[in-house]
């Protein structure tokens, strides 16, 4: 991946759903760390920046090797968080990919992906039962509705498309449903406009 391409982790301290979620200890490892480590894979730690509005969560970061770019606490969200770093980067990347700083398990070869996109491109993965219906029914996990060539047509954190309880509960006729990992790749000219 070249120097054209940049990621950007933006992590806010105070999220309504959990305060200090960037913070969080996965295996003794703050999660905003092991996203870093693995987009820092996919794209050279030289490459990864993360995008705060809290110096607690810039010291981790920088203290573990990483580079973090300070915030307005006001900003409304990520995309928003993403824009305002840029404007502080000393660099003029191509390609802008924001992935989101609750993903540890991000795969790099995903973000690659990501990066050949020409356009704002996301990822989405398809729901797998197994994952039980608690995680399909959850508002904390968004889902997405496709076109027939993969273009996102809408988003919610509602089910899409919409099936009774009864159904899910019984697993009968259910459509494929798309979970939406939040992690976009957007060109330089397009996040500037957004």
């Amino acid at each position: 991946m070249g120097s054209d391409t940049i990621g950007i982790i933006p992590a806010r301290y105070a999220s309504s759903r959990f305060p200090g979620k960037p913070l969080a200890e996965i295996d003794g490892r703050p999660m905003v760390c092991r996203v870093f480590d693995r987009a820092a894979e996919a794209l050279g730690r030289e490459n990864v920046y993360v995008a705060t509005d809290d110096r607690r969560i810039a010291d981790v970061v920088e203290s573990s090797g990483g580079t973090a770019v300070m915030t307005s606490g006001e900003i409304a969200n990520g995309t928003a968080r993403c824009a305002a770093a840029l404007k502080q980067i000393d660099r003029r990347p191509e390609f802008i990919i924001n992935i989101q700083g609750d993903e540890p398990m991000i795969a790099p070869e995903d973000i690659h992906r990501l990066a050949d996109a020409l356009r704002i491109t996301t990822l989405a993965r398809r729901f797998d039962p197994e994952e039980g219906i608690d995680t399909l029914m959850s508002p904390d996990n968004p889902k997405v509705v496709m076109d027939c060539r993969n273009n996102a047509l809408y988003f919610s954190r509602a089910v899409l498309p919409h099936v009774s309880a009864a159904a899910l509960k019984r697993h009968t006729h259910l459509p494929p449903f798309y979970l939406h990992t939040g992690t976009y790749a957007f060109r330089r000219e397009v996040l500037d406009e957004i």
